[in-house]
């Protein structure tokens, strides 16, 4: 889709939403039919995942965008939403335990905190200001308040203050301005704090590209030397597996995290691993 096309959709949507449903919408979901078929997307696991996203739309999304931590992310309430839907997808259960990497203004935190039970949502996010300026937000300071939610702020992926065993781990757009060697850092710190059938689910770019818009680079992640903000940096694809395999996860590449996404942020091109400990 042009910038153009994208632009005037979105004029449609947010000045005459009705136009947008009649004109835009169906046009763009036949054409996102056809992207994900040739991506490889089976048409039951789209139909899963849509499911997954109806029940996750059932939890409140952050309503207050206008805040500073908020503009610094860059990222949409419906977004957060979409990440509860993957974990819901994936097989969270509310008993289960999450750890959000990067978790940064709440945005994903806020529907994840609502779903599951207390005291099972981690996060961990270097820049304390952005969930302190967050919790000043009245519904997400309430929320907190009830789920009692634990947040480690340091830059090595490290959660093993929390003593526990996560269920499940969520990145998205941390890894994508990440450098090189914070990629074996995460392995080696989360190792600690998972075990036998937990899953990591996080979004990256590949120097391969994808097939629904992610062009890819020419070069490698040795490339990149420090974290990029708000650039983006890309790793191989074989780098990524290899070092996964070596630390005991089975790797997946997923097709359903990025599908969600794209519903939330139409154009987002990142891909999504999916890593299952042994």
């Amino acid at each position: 889709m042009s910038m153009f096309k994208q632009t005037v959709g979105n004029f449609l949507e947010k000045k005459w939403p009705w136009a947008y449903k009649i004109i835009v919408l169906p046009k763009r979901r036949i054409q996102w039919f056809f992207i994900w078929r040739k991506s490889g997307l089976a048409i039951r696991d789209e139909a899963a995942a849509r499911q997954s996203l109806k029940r996750a739309r059932g939890f409140k999304q952050m309503v207050v965008p206008e805040r500073d931590a908020v503009r610094y992310v860059g990222t949409n309430p419906e977004e957060g939403t979409a990440q509860l839907a993957i974990l819901m997808y994936h097989g969270c259960k509310p008993s289960d335990t999450v750890f959000e990497l990067g978790c940064g203004a709440l945005i994903a935190g806020y529907p994840i905190m609502q779903y599951l039970d207390a005291g099972n949502y981690f996060g961990i996010e270097p820049n304390k200001w952005l969930v302190e300026d967050s919790l000043k937000i009245p519904q997400i300071k309430e929320t907190a308040s009830q789920k009692s939610p634990r947040i480690a702020h340091n830059t090595e992926f490290d959660g093993s203050e929390f003593k526990t065993k996560f269920d499940y781990v969520i990145g998205h757009s941390i890894f994508s301005h990440a450098a090189h060697w914070q990629w074996p850092l995460f392995l080696k710190n989360i190792d600690t704090c998972v075990g036998p059938g937990s899953k990591i689910l996080v979004s990256l770019h590949f120097t391969e590209g994808n097939t629904y818009g992610d062009v890819g680079y020419k070069g490698t992640e040795l490339d990149f030397n420090e974290w990029v903000y708000p650039g983006i940096s890309f790793f191989r694809k074989e780098t990524i597996q290899d070092c996964a395999e070596k630390y005991g996860y089975n790797f997946k590449v997923d097709l359903v995290a990025p599908m969600l996404i794209n519903i939330a942020h139409p154009g987002a091109n990142h891909s999504w691993i999916l890593l299952e400990k042994k």
